[in-house]
């Protein structure tokens, strides 16, 4: 799965043309089914929270561990958020996931609807670029 999200993010990347450098969150909720990103555009994205997989669901303090960073990525980068969606801590997941569906909707209104309809989806070649605009953007920050 981390495989097809990390082609994902390159995709959205890519097409974004530059323009999510100037995106950031404004607000993010994590609720009992589904977790909301919404971003300094008014996009808004959701992904489905996945409580079963936190054994220690049951007690707010200590699924508020499983997310260190909680009360304080408002106002983060979106491009520092994306990468979350590749996270093992299902919490950071759901919030990457939830913020890529809000990116991809500024790229859908960004296209041209007669030249979308156009274009046919083409399935991955299967190969490893190692110039992908995600693996960039983690180089710079690890």
């Amino acid at each position: 799965m981390s495989s097809v999200l990390a082609e994902t993010i390159d995709i959205v990347i890519g097409k974004s043309q530059g323009t999510l450098e100037k995106i950031s969150v404004d607000d993010i909720v994590i609720g009992v089914f589904f977790t909301g990103v919404k971003l300094s555009t008014g996009h808004a994205g959701v992904a489905f929270t996945p409580v079963g997989e936190m054994p220690e669901a049951v007690c707010c303090p200590t699924s508020a561990a499983r997310m260190p960073a909680a009360g304080s990525l408002e106002k983060t980068p979106v491009l520092e958020i994306l990468p979350y969606a590749l996270d093992r801590n299902v919490l950071k997941s759901a919030i990457g996931v939830a913020t890529l569906n809000a990116v991809s909707q500024i790229i859908l209104e960004s296209e041209d609807p007669k030249e979308a309809s156009k274009k046919s989806w083409q399935p991955s070649t299967g190969r490893k670029d190692s110039r992908s605009p995600l693996k960039d953007f983690l180089a710079t920050r690890l």
